[in-house]
């Protein structure tokens, strides 16, 4: 039997799921109907490191949809970076100019939005969040999310939240934050599958898997010619 990680064990503490493979993707808040991007978006939380602007990237990339990445709105709004934005303002300046970019995004329907890993944290951009569109939590144990960090290089232009040494700092974030993850969420992604994984698991949790079944059916001239037969 493979090893189960404590991201397992969680869910199935908290949820009481049963089944090994079900443990991938879990509606929490409220059953949600199919995905409609005339509607509503798909948001990405999760703590940094968890791969938010990756899977973005491809989920958009395969539903024909439009990225945006809250915190490069933030820089391109304030026209300064985030760490120099947190000097000059703190983070209460960042979060003010955070929630008016996410304002700004929920006007529009129709795109996958990476949020920034505290974009939870104002009781009102959780309400944005849940009232226009699907929220999947790139749910991430400690460990996966400390070698990340360590690994990638842009996480050093990145202001510290307080401080704590960098382990510390992300134990206490994820005790603060992770609650709100689930309080907005509508599904669990594990952040530790490959990405095209997790892009399937995004498809199938939005209800489009069948739906881009059928758009595959239609658009094959075999079948076409079979129809006409």
């Amino acid at each position: 039997m493979p090893k189960r990680t404590s991201t397992d064990h969680f869910i199935r503490r908290e949820f009481s799921v049963t089944e090994a493979d079900a443990t991938t993707t879990h509606s929490h808040r409220r059953p949600r109907t199919r995905f409609d991007s005339q509607k509503e978006n798909i948001f990405l939380v999760g703590l940094r490191g968890s791969g938010k602007s990756t899977l973005g990237q491809a989920l958009a990339e395969r539903l024909g949809l439009q990225l945006v990445d809250t915190d490069a709105e933030v820089v391109a709004r304030s026209n300064a970076s985030i760490s120099d934005l947190v000097a000059e303002k703190g983070w209460e300046g960042f979060r003010r100019i955070e929630h008016e970019v996410l304002v700004s995004v929920c006007q529009q329907a129709g795109q996958v939005v990476a949020t920034g890993g505290g974009i939870v944290l104002l009781p009102q951009n959780r309400d944005l969040l849940a009232q226009h569109g699907q929220v999947f939590y790139l749910m991430a144990d400690l460990p996966l999310l400390g070698d990340r960090l360590r690994q990638d290089p842009q996480q050093t232009n990145r202001p510290a939240l307080g401080t704590a040494p960098p382990e510390e700092e992300l134990r206490v974030t994820f005790q603060e934050r992770e609650p709100l993850y689930f309080q907005v969420m509508n599904h669990i992604l594990r952040a530790d599958k490959p990405v095209d994984g997790l892009v399937q698991d995004a498809v199938m949790a939005l209800g489009l898997s069948a739906w881009e079944a059928e758009e595959e059916h239609l658009s094959d001239p075999g079948q076409e010619g079979s129809r006409d037969d």
